[in-house]
C-alpha cells in the first residue's frame, strides 16, 4: 500500500501542518491522477485551505485480485479500509497535533467508512469528504418471501431428478450394466435418492430455514457501514451520475427473481398446464389419443409435474446465476454470493444514512463532458466546497442531515471550469 506523504503547498514560515489530508481513489484506479502530488486537485485545494500553514497530502492504494486494479468487490473494500486505517495510524503518530481528513472518490468512500471500524481511527479522524460515492445500504429481506421458501423447497426435487438421471448414466454407460443388474442398480439408487430427498424435506429443510436468519445477519454485519460519532462528513454527488445509474439498473435485474418467482407465477402456470394437458390430449402430450378417464387425468398430472420440474430448475438457475452475473462480478458491487443476494437487499444510495455531522450537496450538472462520475475532483466549485467544509474544522452541533442541491436559481456557473 502506498501512503507516502507529499506536501503540496509551502507555508510562508516554518510551521507544523495544520491539516493532513489522505486521498483515496475509487474502483479500478489505484494510480488515479487526482491523488498524485502534482495533480490539479491538490494544487487547487491547498491554497484555499490556509495560506499561513502547510497542508500535507497523502495517498493510499487499495488493490484487488492478485494485487491488480480489479478491486471491485466487498472483500477488497474491506481490506482497503484496514489498509487505510493502518496508514492513518502512521499519520496520527507523525502529525499528532494536526487535523486529519480523508477525501475519497467513488467506492473509495466505502473504504473510508470501513476504516472507521478501527477504534483509533474512529476516535482521531476529524472528517471525511466523499465524491460520488455509491454507499451500500443493507436491509434484511423478509424470510417469509415466497422466492426464498421456494428455493429451499425446489432444491430437493430438482436435485433428486438430476441424481436419478446421473445414476442411469453411471449404471448404463460407465458401469456397463444391463438387464436385471441395471434394474437392481437403479432400484437401489432410487431408494437411496428418495430417502435422502425425504430426509431433506422432512428435517433438513427445516434446519436450513432455521439457519437463514444467522446467514442473513452474517452478511449484514459484514457489509454494514459504521456510523461516525466524532467526524464531520460531507457527501458530494452529481445528478445523472452514470455509475449510480449503472448500479441501479443491475440492482433491478438482480432483484427480478424475488418478485417474479413466487406463487402468483407458479400456481396459475401449473393450473394452465394441467388444463391444457387434460383438454387437448394427444396434441399436447403426443400419445394421448384414444385414452380417457383416469388415464388422461394421470397424463395431465404427469405433464404438470414435468413442467413444474422444468420451471423449478429454471427458477433455481436464475436465482443462482442472475446475482452472480450481475452483482458478483465487476458489473455490480462484486463478490456477492447467492446467499447474500437471496437474504439481504443490497442497494446503493448517495449518502450513508443520517447522523450528527453529516451534510450533503448534490450538483445537478457540471461542465466538461457527459461522463460525470469523475468530475467532482476536477470541478472548481466542488473543490471550493471541500475547502469551505474542511476550514470549518471539528464537528458542529445540529447539522445532521443537512443537504443542498444546485438548481436553476442557485447553480454555480464556475462548476467544472477547472480541468485536471
Amino acid at each position: 500500500m502506498n501512503s507516502t506523504p507529499m506536501p503540496t503547498s509551502a507555508p510562508r514560515k516554518p510551521a507544523v501542518p495544520l491539516r493532513v489530508i489522505t486521498l483515496v481513489h475509487g474502483t479500478f484506479a489505484p494510480r488515479a491522477p487526482w491523488t498524485l502530488p502534482d495533480s490539479a486537485f491538490c494544487r487547487n485545494l491547498a491554497p484555499l485551505l490556509d495560506a499561513e500553514s502547510a497542508t500535507v497530502f497523502r495517498r493510499i492504494e487499495w488493490r484487488g485480485l492478485w494485487h491488480t486494479c480489479a478491486n471491485n468487490g466487498h472483500d477488497y473494500r474491506l481490506a482497503g479500509g484496514r489498509a487505510l486505517g493502518a496508514s492513518l495510524h502512521d499519520a496520527f503518530h507523525q502529525y499528532p497535533e494536526a487535523e486529519h481528513w480523508v477525501i475519497a472518490h467513488s467506492h473509495g468512500g466505502m473504504v473510508a467508512f470501513y476504516a472507521l471500524r478501527d477504534p483509533q481511527v474512529a476516535e482521531r479522524l476529524t472528517g471525511i469528504v466523499t465524491l460520488a460515492t455509491p454507499f451500500l445500504v443493507c436491509n434484511p429481506r423478509d424470510l417469509s418471501n415466497p422466492a426464498i421458501k421456494l428455493c429451499t423447497f425446489w432444491v430437493a426435487p430438482v436435485v433428486c431428478v438430476y441424481a436419478l438421471v446421473s445414476a442411469a448414466i453411471l449404471g448404463s454407460s460407465v458401469l456397463a450394466l444391463k438387464g436385471a443388474a441395471l434394474d437392481r442398480f437403479m432400484l437401489a439408487a432410487a431408494l437411496t435418492i428418495g430417502a435422502v430427498t425425504a430426509a431433506y424435506l422432512g428435517w433438513g429443510r427445516d434446519l436450513v430455514l432455521r439457519r437463514l436468519p444467522f446467514w442473513q445477519q452474517r452478511t449484514m454485519d459484514k457489509l454494514r457501514l459504521p456510523v461516525p460519532t466524532r467526524q464531520r462528513v460531507r457527501c458530494l454527488s452529481i445528478g445523472r451520475d452514470e455509475a449510480r445509474g449503472w448500479l441501479r439498473a443491475w440492482y433491478v435485474v438482480a432483484a427480478c427473481p424475488h418478485w417474479l418467482w413466487n406463487g402468483l407465477i407458479y400456481v396459475p402456470f401449473m393450473v394452465l398446464v394441467f388444463l391444457l394437458a387434460l383438454i387437448l390430449g394427444d396434441s399436447f402430450l403426443a400419445q394421448m389419443h384414444g385414452k380417457a378417464g383416469l388415464a388422461r387425468l394421470a397424463g395431465a398430472f404427469q405433464a404438470t409435474l414435468g413442467l413444474a420440474m422444468v420451471v423449478g430448475t429454471v427458477h433455481l438457475g436464475l436465482m443462482a446465476l442472475i446475482p452472480k452475473l450481475t452483482r458478483a462480478l465487476g458489473l455490480g458491487f462484486g463478490q456477492e454470493s447467492v446467499v447474500d443476494n437471496l437474504l439481504v437487499d443490497i442497494r446503493s444510495t448517495p449518502t450513508p444514512g443520517s447522523f450528527p455531522g453529516l451534510t450533503e450537496r448534490r450538483f445537478t450538472s457540471v461542465e466538461g463532458g457527459w461522463l460525470l462520475h469523475s468530475r467532482l475532483y476536477e470541478a472548481g466549485e466542488s473543490i471550493a466546497d471541500i475547502a469551505r467544509f474542511i476550514r470549518a474544522g471539528a464537528a458542529l452541533p445540529g447539522e445532521s442531515g443537512q443537504s443542498e442541491a444546485d438548481g436553476p436559481a442557485n447553480r454555480q456557473p464556475g462548476l467544472g471550469n477547472q480541468r485536471r
